[in-house]
Parts: C-alpha cells; structure tokens; sequence
C-alpha cells in the first residue's frame, strides 16, 4: 500500500542474477497505474478489491504465456501479502509456491469499525475523498515500539537512507481514500474467513517471512498465526522466517540481502511444480 514496484528493482534483480524472470505490476492508485499524484489512493468505482486480483491474475497469465512450462510463484509484501493470501484461495492451484512478506494480524473488532467509518466517509464525502481518520487508525500507533523516533516512517526500516528514499518519492506514504480503505478492509476480512483458508490448496508451499519488530504482523504474532491456521487447514509444507530485530519491509532492511538470498533459495526448492499453459 502507498508505494510502487521499482522500489523493488534490487530485489528483482538479485532474483534475475539467480536465474529467475521476474514480473511485476503497480496496484491500480499505485505508482505508474494511478497516472498522477491526484488519482492515487483508490481502486475503482465498484468492487476494487476483486478488480486488483484479478490484475494479478492476468499478469500472471501473461508470465505463463511468456514462458510457458516454468513454475509460476507469487510473492506479496504487506498489503500485496493479503492480496496474495486472497488470490491463493483462488487460483493457488496454478502456483508452485507463495511467499507472503510482513503479513498482518487479525485485526479482530476494530476491522469492522473501519468498515463502517469508510462507508460513512463516502457516504457524506464520497469514495475519492482522501481518509486522514482511517490513516491515523491504520499506521497511527506503528511508530511507538521505536521511540524517539525521527519520522513518522521508521516502523518501515532501520535502514535510515531507506526509510529517507520512501518519504522523498512522491508516490510513497500518500494518504489514501476511503473507497481504497473499504476495499482494502473487505479483502482483510475475507482473508481470515474460514472458508478461504480451506479454499487453499493444501499441497501449495507457503512461505512466512517477516522482521520480528514488525508492527504490520504485531511482532511477528500475525505470520505466526497465519501459518497455525494453514497448517490446522490441512497444508502440508508452511515455513516462517523471523528475522530478530528487523521491522516491516524486510526488503528495505540493512540486512535485506540475507532475506533476498532466503527467498530465492525457498524458490530453487520449490522448481518441481510446472505450471500449464
């Protein structure tokens, strides 16, 4: 949520140079797909959530069809990892793996409060109107465990220059709307639902991996209970990756290339599913 794709390029790089392809898109209100700063922040009009899905599923479509036969993996960080997490209970059947990155914790009551002060804020200001309250509700206590802290980013990173090159691109920390926050809460809430882990294919590898001083996955309790429920749900190879004392975007963190090198080598373990055409 609120960044884009090539703050990714090193990482899809390090995947390149290990003999990967490597696909990536901007979410709809995202970086080159929202087109400008003033349209950024929202899904679409109507189901915004099932629409950014099925983005993903065409893109990957177009991978498969790019190089038909390889074995297809999705990986999702943050809020890309609930999306991931939805579109495994759908199509998991035509991936050979998922790695879901900084995964989050069941909001539990507090979800349902935001849905129902996003449907009052479009109600009264409309869908495209930008939501400072959910904001605060969302991020707003993700600072505290790091204290003094030096900005209002640094749950993200110990990494100062990262946490710096994230608050200097203009597409990065934008307060969204509340069209994009209901959506985004609706495909939170399905996620946990018992019928979309079942949907899960239970033979389809899943890979957890977080900092254990992320807020996003309250300390690391989220992938841990995330991975309790696939296991309890029936699937057979679930792993989870902590990293002591890295935050939210393991990615972006000073010791990033080690997690890089942990999830190109989950992948290489995980090359004997090929994916049909």
């Amino acid at each position: 949520m609120a960044e884009h794709r090539k703050r990714y390029t090193h990482f899809a790089r390090f995947l390149v140079e290990s003999g990967f392809v490597v696909y990536a898109d901007d979410h709809r209100g995202h970086g080159d797909t929202a087109g400008t700063l003033n349209t950024a922040g929202y899904f679409a009009d109507h189901d915004g959530w099932y629409t950014v899905l099925n983005d993903i599923h065409q893109l990957s479509h177009i991978a498969v069809s790019e190089h038909p036969g390889l074995p297809l993996f999705l990986l999702g960080q943050s809020m890309g990892s609930v999306l991931a997490r939805d579109y495994i209970a759908t199509w998991g059947e035509e991936l050979a793996g998922c790695a879901l990155l900084g995964t989050i914790a069941n909001p539990g009551p507090a979800l349902n409060v935001g849905i129902w002060l996003a449907k009052r804020q479009i109600a009264s200001k409309g869908a495209k109107s930008q939501s400072f309250r959910l904001d605060r509700m969302t991020f707003g206590s993700y600072n505290r465990r790091f204290r003094p802290t030096s900005t209002k980013f640094d749950w993200l990173s110990r990494d100062d220059r990262e946490v710096a090159n994230y608050i200097a691109d203009p597409y990065c920390g934008a307060v969204f709307t509340a069209g994009f926050f209901l959506d985004f809460f609706t495909g939170i809430k399905k996620i946990f639902q018992k019928e979309s882990v079942e949907a899960i294919p239970k033979t389809l590898p899943v890979l957890l991996l977080s900092g254990e001083d992320d807020p996003v996955g309250n300390f690391g309790r989220g992938p841990q209970q995330t991975a309790r429920s696939y296991r309890r749900s029936g699937l057979t190879d679930v792993t989870v990756k902590l990293y002591p004392d890295c935050r939210h975007e393991m990615l972006h963190e000073l010791n990033k290339v080690e997690a890089y090198a942990e999830i190109a080598t989950w992948f290489s373990d995980h090359l004997e599913k090929p994916v049909d055409d």
